[in-house]
């Protein structure tokens, strides 16, 4: 009697857990909506008021976040007046830099000097990389009614440099439409994975979990203050040959690249390819110098020297895939290392509003003769 009471106690339980997880599946999940723009994790109609004591010097400490009903950032009334819209992860969001200071206003600021009245809008979100940039032309930006900017800039590299997953069937990655021929001699077993990774909210959850794990305690990406006058640096880089480690993931990014100007093209759009600089390195002098803390690339470790010539193999990518179609380059990368200071950033990857400022500029001297 007892064991038929709890076999009947499990079964109930276990019916109940799942219906549960159903029922979850249906009201957070992507099985009865094709509306997939919360995958991106978006932050919507929202004003946050964010502490920055502990992240860098500044004389208010309280600084002001807005995102409006669409999930951008920036001043203006309706998506039809956004001349430039800016696409990126942290670097592009800045979710620390208060409204007014953030690399696109000071593009606008530039502009309004300039006499010219230009609307930049941010569509940054916190941890995209490419992949990420790809899945807005599809489950974001068509649900902006009447966005149709003459520019879309994507700011490349920060995050880019350190995804895992290299191949074309990562979770944002988009195989069929990429490589059609690779998608149908897929299994039919690897088909059914892929529509429950795409719809299922548990699927979804576990992503942005690991995500931030990844980010936090593998990666070490996270927005807190760094003394640089106590950090390591090292002259040595850990890898012996950049180009070789880099190839296969260089070979998939080119093709998001060209994906993305397909996709500004068919919006009205004329792409600009910008590149990151970070704080992983520095020179002095003619000597290199990077950042000894360690980080994950491919399954190999590498230190700031290895990320220096790591990025500059994504950016002669960038530059040179913008040279091969009609699009706007800005190596800000390379144009601000001789303007670099160590109160530009707060740690090894995000920028304070000094140098967002210079961000916005040289971005602004690179567009000046668009408009």
């Amino acid at each position: 009697m007892k064991v038929k009471t709890l076999i009947y106690f499990l079964v109930i339980n276990l019916s109940i857990l799942l219906l549960g997880i159903i029922g979850l599946e249906l009201i957070f999940g992507n099985w009865l909506f094709e509306n997939r723009v919360n995958r991106l994790n978006i932050i919507k109609s929202c004003k946050r008021v964010y502490d920055v004591t502990n992240v860098y010097d500044r004389k208010d400490k309280m600084i002001t976040y807005t995102r409006d009903d669409y999930g951008l950032r920036g001043v203006f009334n309706f998506p039809r007046e956004i001349d430039i819209l800016t696409v990126g992860g942290s670097t592009t969001d800045q979710r620390f830099i208060p409204d007014g200071e953030t690399w696109q206003d000071f593009i606008m600021q530039a502009f309004q000097k300039d006499g010219k009245q230009i609307v930049v809008a941010n569509a940054g979100v916190d941890g995209q990389s490419t992949k990420g940039y790809l899945k807005n032309f599809e489950w974001w930006f068509p649900h902006i009614k009447s966005l149709h900017p003459k520019y879309i800039i994507f700011y490349l590299g920060a995050n880019d440099i350190l995804a895992w997953d290299n191949s074309l069937t990562s979770s944002y990655d988009d195989l069929k439409l990429m490589e059609p021929q690779k998608y149908d001699n897929l299994p039919f077993s690897y088909k059914v994975y892929k529509i429950i990774r795409d719809k299922s909210a548990i699927m979804h959850l576990k992503r942005i979990i690991f995500g931030t794990y990844k980010a936090v305690f593998v990666q070490k990406v996270s927005h807190r203050r760094l003394d640089f006058d106590k950090q390591k640096w090292t002259t040595k880089a850990l890898q012996n040959d950049h180009q070789e480690l880099m190839a296969p993931h260089l070979l998939v990014y080119k093709k998001r690249l060209e994906k993305l100007i397909q996709h500004s093209q068919k919006m009205g759009a004329k792409p600009v390819f910008v590149t990151t600089p970070i704080r992983q390195y520095r020179f002095s002098g003619d000597s290199l110098y990077g950042v000894t803390n360690s980080a994950y690339y491919r399954g190999e470790t590498v230190n700031g020297v290895d990320l220096y010539y790591m990025m500059m193999e994504m950016n002669k990518t960038t530059l040179q895939t913008c040279a091969k179609n009609d699009c706007v380059p800005i190596d800000v990368c390379n144009l601000y290392e001789n303007k670099r200071e160590n109160d530009d950033f707060y740690d090894l990857w995000h920028m304070t509003p000094k140098g967002a400022k210079k961000v916005g500029q040289l971005v602004f001297e690179g567009l000046q003769e668009q408009f």
